[in-house]
């Protein structure tokens, strides 16, 4: 079996309602040309999770911004917002829910999930509405709770 497809083969399988990983930081390292056939077909209704939602300091959309402004994306679950003043709007407008994940929770929810873990410690968010409801434990001195990855980000 050829394991090499071109992009877009690839966004075929994308459709309404999935839910789309997208690596990179501030679009470098991002798929690009990936989002660019994506933004080109009539699919709605995403989820991106992301570390961010690109670079929107320039002004043309790039990356995931060409995603957002044509209203591709109902959810975001990032670390960061970026630049784009679009993201404040659309969540103002009820057109976009916005979580935001500490960088290092994300990446281990992605792991843990990923290793069929059903949850983890982590002291973020020790001590703020966070943790409330969560299982506790102290472990060496240090408070932390459980991050149970069958509950929503």
């Amino acid at each position: 079996m050829n394991k090499l497809i071109d992009k877009k083969q690839a966004i075929d399988y994308i459709q309404n309602n999935d839910t789309v990983m997208i690596g990179g930081f501030t679009n470098f390292g991002s798929p690009l040309h990936l989002m660019y056939e994506l933004a080109q077909r009539d699919i709605r209704d995403l989820t991106i999770i992301s570390e961010d939602l690109g670079y929107g300091g320039m002004s043309y959309d790039q990356g995931q911004g060409v995603l957002l402004s044509n209203g591709q994306v109902k959810e975001a679950i990032v670390s960061f917002v970026g630049g784009y003043p679009l993201v404040n709007q659309l969540v103002e407008q009820g057109k976009l829910k916005l979580t935001l994940v500490p960088r290092g929770t994300l990446a281990e929810r992605i792991r843990a999930g990923d290793a069929g873990i059903g949850g983890f410690y982590t002291p973020t968010g020790v001590g703020t509405v966070v943790e409330e409801g969560k299982e506790t434990r102290v472990i060496d001195g240090k408070n932390i709770f459980l991050k149970n990855l069958s509950v929503p980000m």
